[in-house]
């Protein structure tokens, strides 16, 4: 499955993709996008369509459709911004890291970096979100992280363990900006701020 949320690299609003590689769950799939009715199976071939089980309408809007294939098209050129821009903040904020913070290294021939997000991580939650705070007094809205799975309501379902590892990096991550259109005056002055917010750590 694949988001295209606005957070995402490449974005449709609220699209998503299902892709399916077992004939067994084409037709299954393909009810439960139809609102749950045979509508597809019979496109221009019969007269009615009948309810068939669960579903509703989850097709991307033809707008958001056509925005995404846009960026379906010129995705080299985003990754390329993206990876720029990380390897920026990569090289301006890795002096700082373990002592102040850390960062995640992209420098493994066993990994391929997307570029989609780049991170810090703060000892504490209580430095994360100092941290917060004082960027957006600078104009820079930085984001903590999604909130642990199984940490969740639903997560304990499935399991009663602490993964001590997960839980202490969600205490002090934070998301920076990153998106094509940043410009190099905006890093800057992003990475400025995080220098200065150093110094008191």
């Amino acid at each position: 499955m694949f988001s295209f949320h606005e957070t995402k690299n490449f974005i449709s609003g609220q699209g998503g993709a299902l892709l399916i590689n077992d004939n067994k769950y084409i037709n299954k799939a393909k009810i439960i996008l139809d609102k749950g009715t045979d509508r597809s199976f019979y496109l221009n071939k019969k007269k009615y369509y009948s309810w068939k089980g669960f579903g509703s309408e989850y097709r991307t809007p033809e707008l958001s459709a056509a925005l995404l294939l846009s960026q379906f098209k010129d995705y080299k050129s985003i990754q390329k911004k993206r990876e720029k821009i990380w390897k920026f903040y990569y090289n301006k904020l890795s002096k700082f890291s373990p002592n102040k913070f850390d960062i995640l290294n992209y420098k493994n021939k066993l990994k391929i970096c997307s570029y989609h997000s780049f991170v810090i991580i703060f000892k504490t939650i209580k430095k994360r979100n100092y941290f917060i705070k004082f960027m957006k007094t600078r104009g820079i809205y930085c984001y903590f992280h999604y909130f642990p799975l199984h940490m969740s309501d639903f997560g304990k379902k499935f399991t009663k363990e602490k993964l001590l590892n997960t839980e202490k990096a969600w205490n002090g991550l934070v998301r920076l900006p990153i998106y094509p259109d940043l410009k190099i005056f905006d890093l800057k002055n992003i990475t400025k701020s995080i220098e200065i917010f150093a110094k008191f750590l």
